[in-house]
């Protein structure tokens, strides 16, 4: 139950990030003018789990014969090890197990301010330089690398 209690809170806090007052800020007064920031949120996540047993184990129940019953199996004496979901018992080296997570990533930037003053609203775009860089750099690699997928191409065809 601790486990669901724990979602259940990581998800209101969550959706307590979707609230104007995240994405619009406090607005500020300098003098005469009223400054509003304004910020993008963008919130990312993901939960998986899953269970399973060894290749070995898998490989004992695909075979013509079927796995023993449990009450064969807790009759047999060499086969005091514990019972495999599919009912038979585990053999030495056989490993099962599950397991489970998550994970979120929340980012707020800003992108723009409102600027009051008097009866004059405008809004301000807020440039990032260091996203701009990084589609450039992008953009310079993608091209970098069908440029010399080209020029290979043509040094062969010139062969």
């Amino acid at each position: 139950m601790e486990l669901f209690d724990n979602l259940a809170q990581a998800i209101r806090s969550l959706a307590d990030l979707g609230r104007c007052s995240t994405v619009f800020g406090e607005p500020k007064q300098v003098g005469e003018v009223t400054i509003i920031p304004v910020a993008r949120v963008m919130v990312a996540a993901g939960f998986g789990g899953g269970s399973g047993m060894s290749m070995k184990r898998r490989r004992g129940m695909r075979s013509a014969e079927p796995p023993p019953s449990p009450s064969e199996a807790a009759m047999d004496v060499e086969a005091a090890a514990p019972l495999a979901p599919g009912g038979g018992a585990l053999a030495k080296g056989d490993v099962e197990g599950q397991g489970g997570g998550g994970g979120a990533r929340v980012t707020v930037s800003p992108v723009a301010v409102i600027r009051i003053k008097g009866n004059e609203l405008e809004m301000l775009a807020v440039v990032d330089w260091n996203r701009i860089a990084v589609y450039l750099a992008v953009v310079g690699a993608v091209l970098a690398f069908w440029g010399g997928i080209a020029l290979a191409r043509l040094a062969q065809k010139r062969r």
